[in-house]
């Protein structure tokens, strides 16, 4: 859906995603935007 969309220099604030959160499949995303999406997907990374 959002494939070869560059979101690395906006601001993803609270962003509604399905599940499976196909919406961001090929998206390009920041490293700060990854660790504050990877909640949504139940991920624990320590």
């Amino acid at each position: 859906m959002l494939e070869s969309v560059d979101f690395t220099k906006n601001e993803l604030f609270v962003p509604m995603v399905s599940a499976p959160s196909i919406e961001f499949q090929g998206a390009k995303i920041s490293i700060v935007q990854a660790a504050d999406l990877i909640g949504f997907w139940g991920i624990i990374v320590e």
